[in-house]
Order: C-alpha cells, then structure tokens, then sequence
C-alpha cells in the first residue's frame, strides 16, 4: 500500500504504519502494525502535508511546509494560514457537536410520537423517513441560521486577509530565485 502521492506539492498521508526515510521515500517500519507508530515530517521540506480527516470536525489538519531559510515574510504567512485552520476546525467541531447532539434529540422525540423506541426488539435502530429528517434539517438550519451567517463573514474575512500576505511571500520567493539569495 503506497503511504503517499504527489499531486501539486502535496503530499497525501496514506499509512501510519509507514514512515519516511531522509531520502523522502515510504518505507515499511519494523512496528507497522504498532499503534504507537506516528508519522512526523521532515523538519524542513518542500510539500504541505495534508492529514487523515479529524473525526470531530471533518477537516484535514495540514502541515504547512517549513523552508531552513524561511523569512519573517514567509514565517507569518504560514502561522496566519495555521491560524485560519484551528480556527475552522474549532468552529466545525462544535458546529458538529451542536449537530449530532440535536439530531439525536430529534430522532428520539419523533420515533416516541410515532409510538417506537430507538431500538428494535431484534437490536436494530429505528431509522427516520427522508421527509422527517429533511424536517429536521430545515429547523436545524434555521436555528442556527445567525451563527452560519457569521461564521461565513468571518471566514471570507480571514481569508481575504491572507491574500496581501501571499503576494508578499510570491514576490519574496521570485526575489529569492532571480537573486539566488
């Protein structure tokens, strides 16, 4: 099983039970089946590494790229987009808490007026029709309308913010390599 591919100066993680040599290549570690086994990148690289998906907010974590000769101008343009990324994930995270949690309290109150319980006698759940959960989901949206509105003003804000700053470190770098600095 490959641990990663190349695809616009990203590196995928792929394997845990895999790890990189200084050479940049996946190789099989003696404990690939050990759970304590953790894949670290290189201190200094040339590719973004791009995490498995967090399980509580549905957002891969990235690793930005560190360059050994990495500028005031470059070194706060990546902690701005680190920044940007904890800051989404944080809000997913609860967004999906706040989510899970009312959509669990709405399954149980609509299964006890249909007159079932969650479980079966045979173990199986109780599921929700389309249009009840569509119910749901249109209430949910709705209640949670103001927030959304908010999050998606400040999003565009941050990001808008990053923009200036990425000139800056394109400007930079052509500077770096018309001049071999």
């Amino acid at each position: 099983m490959k641990m990663f591919r190349y695809h616009r100066n990203v590196l995928y993680l792929r394997n845990i039970g895999n790890r990189i040599t200084s050479a940049g290549k996946a190789t099989k570690s003696a404990e690939a089946n050990n759970n304590n086994t953790v894949l670290k990148p290189p201190c200094y690289r040339k590719n973004d590494w791009i995490g498995p998906i967090n399980k509580l907010s549905n957002i891969r974590f990235i690793d930005y790229k560190r360059l050994e000769n990495e500028s005031d101008v470059e070194r706060a343009y990546r902690e701005m987009k680190e920044e940007n990324l904890k800051w989404n994930h944080s809000f997913w995270e609860e967004q999906n808490k706040l989510f899970v949690k009312a959509k669990e309290q709405f399954t149980t109150q609509m299964l006890k007026l249909n007159g079932m319980d969650v479980v079966n006698e045979d173990g199986t759940k109780n599921v929700l029709t389309a249009d009840e959960m569509a119910q749901f989901y249109q209430l949910f949206l709705e209640d949670h309308k103001e927030r959304m509105a908010s999050y998606n003003k400040d999003w565009y804000r941050r990001n808008m913010a990053t923009i200036w700053p990425g000139f800056r470190v394109f400007l930079h770098s052509v500077r770096r390599k018309v001049f071999r600095q």
